[in-house]
């Protein structure tokens, strides 16, 4: 058997695709202790689902999920989780999850989490370039026409081997094809429903699984709620770009009150100049050979996501302002270096399958020129990021609409200042949902509240709704911890 397993696995690699029965006809799935070192830690068992790669085929070819389980003694239901992404592995969050919910909640479900298709130790495991965020990149702005078409031969480029390598496989990964994934799932756990977590793009999953299909999402909590119309280019230029921008001069603002600490001046102008003026330095000579301005623009834009790492990267900052070049190349590795580019190439599939973007590039470059004049602190470089879908090789897909039909009330969470996920998309979802609640976290800035943040003004009635049913009598207004 072993050898068996071990052939089957060497031909999805080669391949991309095993023929099997779809996965309704699989009976259960065979739990066993996680092999890998950190889901073990966290005591989760493991399994893997063959689900088609059409599922308007569900007798071809297909593709293997892998799943994650933390078991409870007497479980009452299952809790599937989603950290978001796309491109994130979703193994790990069940035990992080579990070990963040109260003790009784815990005890009451058996938790998931699924490395979504192409994702992780899913297979076909996506890998188009796995050098392609090799540094230095070139400068993300580009001054000239020249420069500008250097660094379109990248995306173009990565296309064209994501074509290569994945043909068959891209027209099959959008979020409907990973919402339909999930009801395979439940079905081969035995369940007539399931709850669900959703954080981030997590919630738009939910929202198009409730919508395929009615009645099967029993409970769901929808936390930092992601456009829901999958107009991801607009997300982009409306909502990150400029949000993002306005973020970094709230990250000025606080480094200049805490000059004692930093010695980078008191005013956010003189901080502004110091962020800037290292770009500059590493434009003229990247740090250690590996950070250039591509890769310090990364580096910085997590000022954006997690107000838990201003200071590390305010130290970083005013390390590099007085003299020590290693401590951006340290901050780099750490949070923004990639390791091959499996969560790239699965975000970069799922976001061009799910819906159009504009396929000329000069509305790309007329969009980019235009913001980056109000917001330069994350424009050019999001938009090379962004890039690959000008070109990609295959038809998007119809997104699902999104209006409240097949969804249950749902408790969606949402903080007021997180500028990545705009606040108004949360409301707007709860507008759509009948008899849905909205837990306000008023001032918070991160995405991803309930149960991570030790907010239990938030955690309280997320956990009552997960083990009652019962919904908050009324909206909530909870203020965000302080720190």
């Amino acid at each position: 058997m072993k050898k068996l397993r071990a052939a089957v696995a060497a031909a999805v690699l080669v391949t991309g695709l095993v023929p099997a029965m779809p996965a309704a006809a699989q009976p259960g799935l065979p739990w066993a202790p996680c092999a890998e070192a950190d889901l073990a830690k966290l005591g989760l068992d493991c399994a893997t689902l063959a689900v088609p790669l059409d599922h308007a085929r569900p007798h071809g070819p297909t593709v293997t999920l892998a799943l994650s389980r933390k078991k409870a003694a007497a479980p009452k239901g299952v809790l599937v989780v989603n950290p978001g992404g796309p491109g994130i592995t979703g193994r790990a969050v069940a035990g992080t999850v579990a070990g963040a919910m109260p003790p009784d909640l815990v005890a009451s479900y058996d938790i998931i989490g699924i490395d979504p298709r192409g994702v992780g130790a899913s297979t076909p495991s996506m890998s188009c370039d796995k050098d392609y965020f090799a540094p230095p990149w070139p400068d993300p702005v580009p001054s000239n026409a020249g420069e500008e078409l250097r660094l379109l031969s990248r995306p173009l480029a990565y296309t064209m081997k994501c074509a290569a390598k994945y043909g068959s496989l891209l027209p099959h990964m959008s979020t409907e094809d990973s919402a339909r994934d999930l009801d395979d799932v439940r079905r081969a756990l035995g369940q007539p429903t399931i709850d669900y977590l959703g954080y981030g793009y997590g919630t738009y999953v939910g929202s198009v699984y409730g919508t395929l299909f009615p009645g099967k999402l029993r409970r769901a909590v929808l936390d930092s709620v992601a456009r829901q119309d999958a107009d991801w280019y607009r997300h982009y230029i409306e909502q990150e770009d400029p949000g993002f921008d306005a973020r970094s001069k709230d990250f000025f603002a606080w480094v200049a009150g805490k000059d004692d600490v930093y010695h980078l001046g008191t005013a956010p102008e003189t901080v502004a100049a110091a962020y800037y003026g290292a770009r500059g330095a590493v434009k003229a000579k990247p740090a250690g050979g590996v950070v250039g301005p591509f890769e310090f623009e990364a580096t910085f834009h997590n000022v954006a996501w997690e107000s838990g790492l201003w200071p590390f990267l305010a130290n970083t900052l005013a390390a590099f302002h007085h003299g020590d070049e290693k401590a951006v190349v340290t901050a780099y590795q750490a949070i923004a270096a990639h390791h091959g580019d499996n969560d790239y190439a699965v975000f970069t599939a799922v976001q061009c399958a799910d819906t159009a973007w504009p396929r000329d590039w000069r509305q790309w470059h007329d969009d980019a020129t235009k913001l980056h004049a109000t917001a330069p602190f994350a424009t050019w470089n999001n938009t090379w990021y962004l890039s690959p879908c000008a070109f990609w090789p295959r038809a998007p897909r119809t997104p699902v609409p999104i209006t409240g039909a097949g969804l249950p009330p749902a408790l969606i969470v949402h903080a007021t200042d997180d500028i990545a996920l705009a606040y108004r998309d949360a409301q707007r979802l709860h507008a759509t949902l009948p008899g849905s609640r909205l837990v306000t976290e008023q001032g918070g800035l991160n995405p991803a509240v309930t149960f991570l943040r030790g907010n239990p003004c938030v955690d309280a009635p997320a956990a009552a709704y997960l083990a009652t049913g019962k919904l908050p009598a009324a909206d909530l207004s909870c203020p965000a911890p302080i720190g």
